[in-house]
């Protein structure tokens, strides 16, 4: 079963905020995939590295312009632009 979230937490409870979140994620199916969007590469490394010290399995670590890339792969389409990357991050927020 696919879901999504979205969480807003303040920095500094968001490590720890997502690291619940993954083991929770990860309880009845410790392989079951985990994709962390982070705000840049150095944040997503930083992270990565960070959590990986308790030992992280199926975990993907990227930022909005790879997910963006996925997404279209699918379907051949190209990349977002970053201002419609831009726009889309925004109104997501806005709803959440």
């Amino acid at each position: 079963m696919n879901e999504s979230a979205i969480y807003l937490e303040p920095i500094s409870q968001a490590q720890t905020c997502l690291e619940r979140l993954i083991t929770e994620r990860q309880a009845h199916a410790p392989l079951a995939p985990v994709t962390v969007i982070a705000p840049s590469r150095y944040a997503a490394l930083f992270l990565r590295r960070n959590i990986g010290q308790h030992g992280l399995a199926n975990v993907r670590f990227m930022e909005m312009p790879d997910l963006a890339t996925l997404l279209g792969r699918p379907h051949g389409l190209p990349p977002l632009k970053p201002m419609i990357e831009y726009e889309a991050v925004r109104i997501a927020a806005s709803r959440a």
